[in-house]
């Protein structure tokens, strides 16, 4: 067992733990918090790899506590697959709503025009290759706990259609 888990197995602050990000977790709650309670202390852990604890890194830490006999809530904590799934739905909305800037549905139908709307169909594949080239990188940083869905969003290319 590392040291710094050894460190506050019996911290008496209602288990707090700061995450890498700056985050809050409440163990006993299982979620995160915005405000501690008077005189509690967030501590903050490292994973089994002895990096300060990610995202990804609360469920370990959770089930080390449970197996000691505690009995903390997962709560919201989301794995690494359904933090790229977020992400995934949230890149189509986002093409979709670009689309429809247009007039257009959805992304799809404006991607499959011809003739007249060519010109759109165009415009919009470039959007739609850059916005997923893009992604596959940032998945792998959700994937590793490095990066949020919110900051992986914004880390996305700009979309604007060419001036007419």
């Amino acid at each position: 067992m590392n040291n710094s888990i050894a460190n506050f197995i019996n911290p008496g602050n209602g288990y707090f733990w700061r995450i890498a990000d700056g985050r809050v977790w409440s163990a006993a709650k299982g979620v995160f918090v915005t405000e501690l309670p008077e005189g509690a202390e967030a501590v903050a852990p490292t994973g089994p790899d002895d990096k300060p604890l990610t995202y990804h890194g609360l469920p370990w830490l959770i089930k080390f506590y449970n197996g000691m006999g505690r009995n903390f809530p997962p709560g919201e904590l989301a794995g690494p697959d359904e933090l790229v799934k977020e992400f995934e739905e949230a890149i189509a909305a986002r093409l979709n709503a670009f689309a429809r800037e247009k007039g257009w549905d959805n992304i799809d139908r404006v991607l499959n025009q011809k003739g007249v709307f060519a010109d759109n169909a165009s415009a919009a594949q470039k959007v739609y290759d850059d916005t997923w080239l893009a992604a596959f990188t940032l998945e792998e940083q959700i994937r590793a706990g490095t990066i949020s869905v919110a900051d992986a969003l914004a880390g996305l290319p700009e979309m604007a259609w060419p001036e007419s």
